[in-house]
């Protein structure tokens, strides 16, 4: 959940979702009604905080994928899983 301004991931909900489903991997969508399809500072801070969680319960974050109204952008696709 964001807005215009702020980015708020909720780690323990996708975590709990993935290992509830008995998930080994999962993909994080965001949407950008409003603004181009790159993730901002504060996104890519909270992907790298979400992937470092993520080992220690074993669900491999595959990718994060933003989508706006004209575009979207694969993490993965760009190279940003380092």
């Amino acid at each position: 959940m964001g807005s215009p301004d702020q980015t708020t991931i909720d780690i323990a909900g996708i975590l709990n979702g993935a290992i509830l489903s008995r998930s080994h991997s999962t993909i994080v969508l965001l949407n950008h009604p409003d603004s181009p399809a790159a993730p901002s500072s504060e996104e890519r801070a909270a992907f790298g905080k979400l992937r470092a969680v993520s080992k220690e319960v074993r669900v491999w974050v595959r990718d994060m994928v933003i989508v706006s109204a004209h575009d979207w952008y694969s993490m993965h696709s760009q190279g940003g899983l380092g």
